[in-house]
């Protein structure tokens, strides 16, 4: 095990400080924006406004083949039927695939922003030339506070805020051209709100004090919290206390800090035939989710890195509505991935030790 002598662990969830529910609220966006309390409610939101502006027969939605278990489980919980096309080892859509699925009944066509990544080459100059499909973008993985609203080819794009900070319940809905009136219930779900709230307030007092029981219940409650989204999937807005929780954000500060943990660690690693970075660059103004990093060993990988108190997560394991089979190159990926951890929690001194970490592991 690597010496380290940082009081801090690399990875744990984000606390919320009491501070952050004190604030007020602001508007939620640009353009034609909806608030509601989670991207898996955006999802499924969107497929509504897909469905007012297609003909009845149209009931099909092509998706990536890599994509994680909330995202396919929100399209079906509206009926939809998915069909998966392929992405490559680079997370790459293949267009041509894309393109042979086009037919009547397609109500619409899911992309995904992996990591905050801008969409390649391939894939802007094919929408380019689209006129008639309802895109829809998914951009959980892109911060919503620099980011433009969508234009045309994309007709929607739904942002996950809760990602990148502690924020109990909030995500934006945003649309191109007017939406048609879609209800959204008023009241936000209670339950769901006060597990999160709870939970990030408990790890807030973890990180303030080091009360082991602290994390122990925050934890707890953020697992039955997402116990309950998974149940209800409920249309409804954002609580107040999402809403300020958002507002708080210091963006500025949230995104450079990103930027400048990824660079740094970029920089300092060695890549190896056991730990190559996804992407071996960062485009100028993009924040990323995380660092991904691919292992052939990526299980004995992770289980070292825990080790030396950094804690990645999978994004993702693949759904099993996926037939792995027919997609090798995405299966692969799932089966190799690892996400480093470069939130605006760290700093230079930061990145240095997760380097370090890696470039060690043989």
């Amino acid at each position: 095990m690597t010496d380290w002598n940082l009081a801090r662990d690399i990875g744990r969830e984000m606390g919320l400080s009491r501070k952050s529910l004190c604030g007020h609220t602001r508007p939620v966006g640009s353009g034609y924006a909806v608030a509601v309390a989670s991207a898996r409610a955006g999802l499924r939101l969107a497929v509504r406004a897909a469905r007012l502006r297609a003909s009845a027969q149209c009931n099909r939605v092509l998706v990536p083949s890599y994509l994680c278990a909330t995202v396919s489980t929100a399209l079906a919980k509206e009926g939809v039927v998915l069909d998966f096309y392929r992405v490559n080892s680079r997370l790459e859509v293949d267009v041509g695939d894309v393109s042979a699925r086009i037919a009547p009944d397609l109500l619409g066509v899911l992309i995904i922003r992996y990591f905050g990544f801008p969409l390649d080459q391939g894939l802007r100059d094919w929408l380019v030339k689209q006129r008639n499909l309802f895109i829809l973008e998914d951009r959980a993985h892109v911060p919503p506070w620099d980011e433009a609203p969508p234009a045309p080819p994309i007709s929607c794009a739904v942002y996950s805020p809760r990602k990148f900070a502690s924020i109990p319940d909030f995500a934006l809905v945003s649309f191109a051209e007017q939406p048609p009136a879609i209800r959204v219930e008023d009241t936000p779900d209670r339950q769901f709100v006060l597990r999160r709230l709870l939970g990030l307030l408990c790890l807030g007092v973890y990180e303030d004090h080091r009360y082991g029981l602290a994390l122990t219940l925050g934890r707890q409650y953020l697992r039955r919290a997402e116990q309950d989204l998974d149940k209800r999937y409920s249309l409804a807005r954002p609580s107040a206390w999402g809403m300020r929780a958002y507002a708080s954000v210091d963006a500025g500060e949230l995104c450079a800090r990103r930027r400048r943990n990824y660079t740094s660690l970029l920089g300092k690693l060695r890549p190896t035939c056991l730990v190559q970075p996804l992407f071996g660059y960062l485009p100028d103004a993009m924040t990323p989710l995380g660092f991904p990093i691919l292992s052939q060993e990526r299980d004995r990988l992770r289980a070292y890195l825990i080790g030396n108190r950094i804690y990645p997560p999978v994004h993702w394991p693949l759904p099993a509505v996926v037939p792995h089979d027919e997609f090798p190159e995405a299966d692969k990926v799932s089966r190799s991935i690892l996400t480093i951890p470069i939130d605006q929690r760290y700093d230079e001194r930061d990145m240095c030790y997760v380097a370090n970490v890696l470039n060690g592991f043989s």
